[in-house]
């Protein structure tokens, strides 16, 4: 394992456990990038959470900056604190982000995770969520109806080439288990590739 400051970026379907993974993450100390929180803050500048809001605001700003819009307007972060440590991108979407990361960090430096559920069980998860928005500032959890849910997954899928990152990964986790379960996963794919202090 070369001791190199890299970029691990998940990548999955909605529902899949990304956040999740990210947070397993954040616990061991790497900071933690939210590709999505870009739009989600100009959906909430625009009139609040949901999916229509934020197909609406992904699609512009892929209009205006390409498909690579989310990573290219959070290299200047990533940049800075790359420099200090290894660093965590919950949640690629585009296979272009992919390759902005890819193309600015360098190949060897950009690590994909893709995490994995069947739409049976990450449509279950969504459907039962209960977004507080208040107590998640952020939308982490936010839920879906099915209907949004499937309709969310064709949209990345055809719009989004969210398929390519997945196709891509290094390292693919089913998390379709337990939480504990889940946890040894992540933890054991960022072992593999980063020097965990603490």
């Amino acid at each position: 394992m070369e001791n190199i400051n890299k970029i691990i970026a998940f990548v999955g379907m909605a529902g899949s456990g990304k956040t999740e993974a990210g947070k397993i993450a954040g616990e061991l100390g790497f900071p933690v990038i939210r590709f999505g929180q870009v739009v989600l803050d100009e959906a909430r500048r625009r009139g609040g959470v949901g999916e229509k809001y934020e197909r609406e605001v992904r699609l512009g700003l892929r209009k205006k900056y390409g498909m690579g819009a989310l990573a290219i307007l959070s290299i200047e972060k990533i940049d800075t604190l790359l420099s200090g440590t290894s660093v965590i991108v919950s949640d690629l979407y585009s296979f272009e982000e992919y390759k902005v990361l890819r193309a600015r960090f360098g190949k060897d430096r950009v690590v994909l995770i893709a995490v994995c559920a069947s739409p049976r069980v990450r449509y279950q998860r969504l459907v039962t969520r209960h977004f507080d928005p208040e107590s998640d500032q952020q939308a982490l959890y936010r839920s879906y109806s099915r209907e949004e849910a499937e309709g969310r997954d064709l949209a990345e899928i055809e719009e989004s080439d969210k398929g390519g990152p997945i196709a891509m990964a290094d390292y693919y986790l089913i998390n379709e288990g337990s939480v504990s379960e889940f946890k040894g996963k992540v933890l054991a794919a960022i072992k593999a590739e980063v020097e965990i202090r603490n």
